[in-house]
Formats: structure tokens, sequence, C-alpha cells
């Protein structure tokens, strides 16, 4: 009888424990990232520290948790996916798109000023003549661009009438680049520099003269339905905003001041054309832009 009572109550207690609902909000949650190749280290990219303040942030309310880099090779559109279905990403930082728009959830708040969509390009050394010399968009258009073959700005560069070569890898674009297999590389302004000393056996230089211009914003995204996630890395990006934190990581980074001072953007010629894909534009208030000498009031420049 004493054994009949013992098996009753843990029958119970599985029962119990099988209907409970699981408190979520204090479970420690796992964000997995994925590293961009080349990164010798992810914990110290904007993107991982900007979502580790977030989460930081929102703590209190949304409990615990711990980001990990992604361990092996993996392109964004596989991310997406998996986010999408909802198996072991639970968010990705990258421009924003119509198509990815329609797959994934973006949190409307632009993570770069809008600074991706200034685009300086990576070009063979010893070819600055070339574009010193380039007076009208239409004459930038008579040269090859390249690109990855996913990526937004190659269907934004492609719906302005610009010629563009794509490639299916990261890496191979700067080979690509130095065979003659495109003329030139358009980055976000933050980063042809870096990209440049990485491949420096490429005899690739940044160049000088010219800054493309369109509204390309940079957001995370998480999967549809997942609100929770939603709700708590929005939370935190305006918690982060209204409190100035988000200024002061964003120039922190030595690659952002870098980019500001090498840039000299006012005195680019500036070639701006329309992002045709972007329903909902951030900026329009002006908001969200970068505003130049902001960072004045962050970094230090020597006199």
């Amino acid at each position: 009888m004493q054994c009949y009572k013992c098996l009753l109550l843990i029958l119970l207690l599985l029962i119990t424990l099988k209907i409970m609902p699981v408190n979520h909000a204090f479970a420690k949650e796992v964000f997995l990232i994925r590293p961009h190749s080349g990164e010798l280290s992810l914990e110290g990219t904007f993107r991982y520290q900007l979502l580790d303040l977030v989460l930081a942030v929102t703590k209190k309310q949304f409990g615990d948790y711990t980001i990990k880099g992604y361990q092996g090779k993996i392109s964004q559109d596989r991310v997406m996916d998996l986010i999408s279905r909802g198996i072991k990403f639970r968010t990705i930082a990258t421009m924003t798109s119509e198509k990815r728009e329609q797959t994934l959830q973006p949190i409307r708040i632009p993570l770069l000023k809008g600074l991706l969509g200034h685009r300086i390009f990576i070009i063979r050394s010893g070819d600055q003549s070339i574009y010193s010399r380039i007076p009208s968009l239409a004459m930038l258009k008579k040269l090859r661009a390249i690109q990855g073959h996913d990526w937004p700005d190659t269907e934004i560069l492609i719906a302005n009438g610009f010629k563009v070569v794509t490639s299916p890898d990261y890496l191979s674009i700067f080979d690509m680049l130095q065979f003659n297999r495109a003329d030139y590389f358009p980055r976000g302004v933050g980063e042809p520099w870096t990209e440049v000393k990485q491949h420096a056996d490429k005899h690739l230089q940044v160049e000088k003269t010219i800054m493309l211009q369109y509204d390309a914003p940079y957001y995370f995204f998480v999967r549809k339905g997942d609100k929770s996630l939603y709700n708590r890395i929005n939370k935190g990006l305006n918690i982060i905003m209204a409190s100035g934190e988000f200024d002061q990581l964003f120039y922190s980074f030595p690659d952002h001041q870098s980019m500001i001072r090498q840039a000299n953007m006012g005195n680019r010629r500036l070639f701006r054309i329309e992002n045709p894909f972007l329903k909902i534009n951030p900026f329009k208030e002006g908001k969200y832009r970068y505003q130049p000498g902001e960072e004045k009031h962050f970094m230090h420049f020597a006199d």
C-alpha cells in the first residue's frame, strides 16, 4: 500500500511538472551571433557589445542571458532562415531589405546612424586617377561595382542602373577585384580601411574623392511572433538612446573614430541615389541619422 502511494505521488508530480508553464521571463536565454568573415574577436565588435548592452539594461524585466559566437561558417541568408523557423539563432543585426522584412520582424531603430548607406570604394592600387576624373553619376555607372550576391545593396545598385558583378563569397570579392573582375567595391563608410589592411596582399586601396549615398537602415531582426525578444530589444534600444549610452558606445569604438577622421565626408563628391525598396524610412525625421560634429561630444580631437 505504501509503495502504491509513493507511485501515485510520483505520477502526480510528473503530471504537474508537465503542465506547469515555464517562466521564460526568468530563464537564462542564449543568443547566438554570426561572426563576419575575417573578424578576430567577436566580443570586440560593435554589434556584439550593443546587443550585450541592450540585454543588460532589460535584464531585470526579461531575465538573464548569454551571448555566444556561432562556431562555423554560415551565410546571412541561412541565419535568417533559421531565425524564421525558431532554430538556433534568435536575432541578427543586418541591413534591411524588402525581402528580409517579409521573412523577419525588424526593430526599426537604426543601429549605425545611417552611415552604412554612405558608401566609399575599395579600388585597385594605382586606379585613383580614374575616380578623381569622374564628374557625374552617369560616368560612375560605366564602371563595374562588385557586391555579395544576396546583399540588399546589390538590388539597390541594379535598380539605379549600375553595372554589378556579384560573388557568393565575401572573401572572394577581394580576389575578384584584384584580378580585374570588377572595378570597385562600395563599402559602408566605416568598413574599407580595415578591409584593405586585412587584404594587404591584394594591392588594394581606399578611393579618396567619391561617396555614394542612399538610405540603408541597419536593424536588429527577430522571428515574426517572437514578441518577447522584439519588446526586449526595442525597449533596451530606447533606454540607451534616451540615456546617451548608445552614442557613448558608438563613438567609443576606434573603428568609428577612424571612420569619421579618415572618411573626410565633407570633401568628397556626393552622388545620391534612391533606395526603392525602403517602404518605411526611419530617417525622415532626422532622429537617428548621423549629424556632422556630434561626435565631438564623445570623442577627443587633437588640435
